[in-house]
């Protein structure tokens, strides 16, 4: 793929864009990115962005996995994937294709059903899609680096996730991310209302994810009394 190509017309740049330019954008400047969502559809760009956010939802769906094994004390037998990282990698990239297809029609339009509830009626269904899509690299990548460190690291998925390593806690901090720069998204690539786009885009998520962090924590503690 000739990347520089397909970014050329980036936001705020007079020269052709590279993808760390558009990553840096993407992290530092959402705002500046998403003000021009034409070189952000661009093929096969948006597809592999796509595919991205499915391989790290596999990643979340294998983290599910092993919270469900620990809290429930039983294994199913999707499980041993988990014991070899020759079964783990070719079961998530797999799976991600799937996962990538689900993502981009079930949360792209969710993410248009709160638009429609910010006070953008008419929002462009693609457009929607692919803001939808460019923040999740927001936590996607970091948690896919984070799997790759841990493959070269630890025997096995299994393994890194029963370490005692604290610095993947950091994923919270992209999470955060993700959910402000979505919010920051939505407010230059469509016609929302400021506030109802906060309540939708940033305060409610952040809710949300806030929560589920306690159940889960709640959860471990009551099995360790």
């Amino acid at each position: 793929m000739n990347t520089s190509a397909q970014l050329e017309g980036l936001p705020g740049t007079t020269q052709p864009a590279s993808v760390r330019r558009l990553l840096a954008a993407l992290y530092l400047q959402p705002s500046r990115l998403f003000a021009d969502l034409t070189p952000l559809k661009a093929k096969p760009l948006w597809i592999i962005v796509a595919w991205i956010g499915g391989v790290s939802s596999a990643i979340d769906r294998a983290d599910r996995l092993m919270v469900k094994s620990d809290l429930a004390g039983n294994e199913s037998s999707t499980m041993q994937l988990l014991d070899s990282w020759a079964a783990f990698w070719p079961f998530i990239l797999i799976v991600g294709a799937f996962n990538a297809a689900l993502v981009w029609l079930i949360g792209g339009w969710w993410y248009r059903v709160r638009l429609k509830w910010s006070g953008d009626a008419n929002a462009d269904p693609f457009s929607a899609r692919i803001v939808y899509s460019y923040t999740n690299l927001i936590t996607a990548l970091p948690a896919i680096t984070a799997t790759l460190i841990s493959t070269l690291v630890y025997e096995s998925y299994r393994a890194a996730w029963n370490s005692d390593e604290a610095w993947s806690a950091l994923l919270v901090v992209f999470i955060a991310w993700d959910c402000i720069a979505s919010y920051k998204g939505v407010r230059v690539a469509f016609a929302v209302s400021k506030w109802k786009a906060r309540f939708w885009f940033l305060i409610l998520p952040l809710m949300f994810y806030l929560a589920a962090a306690l159940v889960i924590g709640g959860m471990y503690a009551m099995q360790e009394m």
